[in-house]
């Protein structure tokens, strides 16, 4: 696993990158969870992740899209992107839109 770290708040939401793994076809793949802890539940979510080399710079940008996510729930989502010629080292994401 390479760095994987952010969590960011919103309305009572957040994001949490549990992993970053690069597979052997070069694609560059988060998974995150998403908890709800206020009183709203949300139709969707939609996750915004930038993918970082080993300076912090953002090198490729992903998104990831959670469904029906109800008050005290978690959820899990993924975004991945074309690692080939990229030195993907870390990736840090954030609530985006949400539709209640």
């Amino acid at each position: 696993m390479l760095g994987a770290l952010v969590v960011s708040l919103v309305s009572g939401l957040s994001v949490t990158v549990d992993s970053l793994t690069i597979d052997h076809r070069q694609v560059a793949r988060v998974i995150m969870r998403v908890t709800s802890a206020g009183p709203n539940a949300y139709k969707s979510v939609y996750v915004n992740c930038a993918f970082m080399d080993a300076a912090g710079k953002a090198v490729q940008v992903g998104g990831a899209l959670v469904s029906n996510l109800n008050p005290g729930e978690t959820a899990f989502g993924s975004a991945a992107v074309d690692a080939s010629e990229l030195a993907i080292a870390s990736a840090s994401c954030r609530i985006g839109l949400t539709q209640p």
